[in-house]
């Protein structure tokens, strides 16, 4: 845990140190700072271990609990990445109309990919929470006789 934090402490020193410097620091190098890729790698190095810190003092308080700290820390893993991803696109100067286009898009592409393996994973589901078939039972498959 101290390994973060020592990490994240050093990145915020470097990161106020050069935002400090601006002033003193020639034009030419000053504007490379200042440009949005510059700023989303800072927003990126940050952000990142943020959340592995925060992952890591939560699995720390959360172990008493159990096995569900894990599944407490991977739901903190990926809230913070997604908040992260959307840091990193406003960073960038996207709007929300083409993030919402793009993620109709991509869920939809997803969806459509996905329905072969829900439709086996629902019918799995039905099966089990019927009651109709147990572990241990014996079951017969027929098939049509193909000519």
């Amino acid at each position: 845990m101290r390994k973060y934090t020592y990490y994240l402490l050093a990145l915020v020193v470097v990161v106020a140190a050069v935002y400090a410097l601006l002033a003193f620091l020639p034009s030419e190098v000053k504007a490379y700072l200042e440009t949005r890729y510059i700023q989303v790698a800072i927003a990126i190095a940050v952000g990142v271990l943020a959340i592995e810190y925060l992952a890591k003092v939560i699995m720390q308080y959360a172990k008493k609990i159990g096995t569900e700290a894990l599944l407490i820390r991977n739901v903190v893993l990926v809230i913070g990445y997604v908040v992260l991803a959307i840091v990193v696109v406003s960073v960038l100067g996207v709007g929300g109309v083409p993030l919402l286009a793009s993620a109709t898009f991509s869920g939809l592409i997803i969806g459509l990919g996905m329905q072969p393996v829900l439709a086996n994973f629902f019918a799995g589901l039905i099966i089990l929470t019927t009651g109709f078939l147990k572990p241990g039972k014996k079951v017969r498959i027929a098939s049509a006789s193909i000519p």
